[in-house]
């Protein structure tokens, strides 16, 4: 047997060098073979080539074939895994009764292009198809139902679609809702008691989407509270606001209402916000665009109750507590007015001077009823009869003390407490006591 001629060949794939003989790359596995798919023999190998058993397979070769087995049974075998789950999970979503939220829902506008706001309509119709649905009723189940065994069938087929939709708890949220102009985007959310659908095989689909507003009409601006004007009753601070429409249209008088925040103890510089609301299908039929739905108001110019003396003028108010003083204490005191202590009757009085004098302003806080506010000036007069002369103490008393918008002051009354021995006691029981409902200013 003559010896092979070793000769070399080259691997198309990756280029190493392998024996002619061999049919697989011992470095990679690709092939070898040449364009006849056998490896290519010398003449030598040819002619000396013994005629015998076949020769045993290549063991890398049969290696690589292997693995392109197994490799082709992986595939398939994903294949059939995959199309078992696809049938599964249509089996399953088959089993879910579906409910589309954009059949159900529909959004619904009223008013004029600017203004207008979005409700929603459910379709009860649809609703109760796809529940009944859930529920197994069909349609002719139901007819049948309402033909054997008439209304009382009926009633509780209605009972169970109730509660089935109770369950659900379905909620509808509409956002942007109000002064809505065309062109504009709404979002619609609805949201569900998901464990009660999924226990009813209930799915919801389209959950969330946006509608465009559309179909609008124009109107003309129209201003609510152009000739609308805020009224009060009372005094400053405890004034009380009303809206007046006497100067209004018909529309205003018969269509709209007003709301009014704060009402009431209300004083001049407070800031009072009106609130208008109107029946919105008539405004359309009027085509009145009406943007304007509250109005800012600031209190002036009411009268007030004086919460202090400062820069006051008062020249008319002590002209006449000074006539008071001699008219109701210098005349009237003698001879009848017991001197304080004990010492018989005041024979002759004379006024001395304002000894003090106090400012009370009733706290927003109390709730007791009594004068806003009161004036008190403390006077001290020398008092004389048999028994010799001594000072006593006297005091006027001026109630609620109002400033009107034109500045003039006015009050309630006068009148005077006393005589006492004792500047101290007098302020004590006029003064000191009234704190609790009081604020307290001594007036210089």
């Amino acid at each position: 047997m003559n010896e092979l001629e070793q000769k070399q060949l080259f691997c198309p794939q990756c280029g190493s060098a392998c024996p002619q003989d061999q049919a697989f790359c011992a470095a990679c596995g690709a092939s070898i073979l040449q364009e006849d798919d056998s490896p290519k023999l010398s003449e030598a190998d040819r002619s000396s080539s013994p005629r015998g058993p076949a020769p045993e397979p290549d063991p890398v070769e049969a290696a690589c074939k292997r693995r392109r087995t197994q490799k082709i049974l992986a595939a398939a075998l994903a294949c059939v895994i995959c199309a078992a789950a696809v049938v599964v999970v249509a089996v399953y979503q088959s089993s879910f009764t579906k409910i589309d939220a954009k059949q159900w829902i529909e959004v619904t506008y009223s008013g004029l292009n600017g203004n207008a706001t979005a409700s929603v309509s459910r379709g009860n119709e649809y609703m109760d198809a796809r529940l009944a649905e859930a529920l197994g009723i069909s349609a002719a189940e139901q007819e049948d139902a309402d033909a054997l065994y008439g209304f009382a069938a009926a009633a509780a087929a209605e009972l169970q679609l109730e509660k089935l939709y109770d369950d659900l708890d379905f909620d509808v949220d509409v956002s942007p809702s109000d002064h809505l102009s065309n062109g504009d985007q709404i979002s619609v959310k609805i949201t569900y008691d998901e464990a009660a659908a999924k226990e009813a095989s209930i799915k919801v689909q389209n959950t969330e989407f946006t509608v465009t507003v559309e179909g609008l009409p124009d109107g003309k601006e129209y201003d609510i509270f152009q000739n609308v004007r805020l009224v009060f009753e009372g005094t400053s601070p405890r004034l009380t606001a009303s809206v007046d429409t006497d100067a209004c249209d018909s529309f205003i008088k018969d269509y709209v209402t007003f709301q009014i925040s704060p009402r009431d103890n209300l004083k001049n510089g407070d800031k009072v916000t009106v609130s208008a609301s109107w029946n919105r299908s008539k405004a359309a039929e009027n085509l009145y665009l009406i943007t304007k739905e509250k109005q800012e108001y600031t209190v002036s110019g009411q009268p007030e109750y004086l919460s202090t003396l400062k820069e006051e003028k008062l020249s008319g108010l002590q002209a006449e507590i000074n006539d008071y003083i001699e008219a109701k204490i210098i005349a009237a005191y003698p001879p009848y007015t017991s001197m304080p202590g004990g010492d018989g009757s005041i024979k002759s009085i004379k006024l001395k001077g304002l000894h003090r004098q106090y400012l009370l302003v009733k706290k927003a806080t109390s709730d007791s009823y009594g004068d806003e506010n009161r004036l008190i000036q403390i006077y001290r007069f020398t008092a004389s009869n048999e028994n010799g002369a001594k000072d006593i103490y006297s005091a006027i008393l001026v109630n609620n003390m109002i400033k009107s918008g034109g500045g003039e002051v006015s009050w309630n009354d006068i009148w005077q407490k006393g005589p006492y021995e004792k500047a101290e006691d007098l302020i004590n029981d006029y003064v000191t006591k009234e704190k609790s409902d009081y604020t307290v200013e001594t007036v210089e």
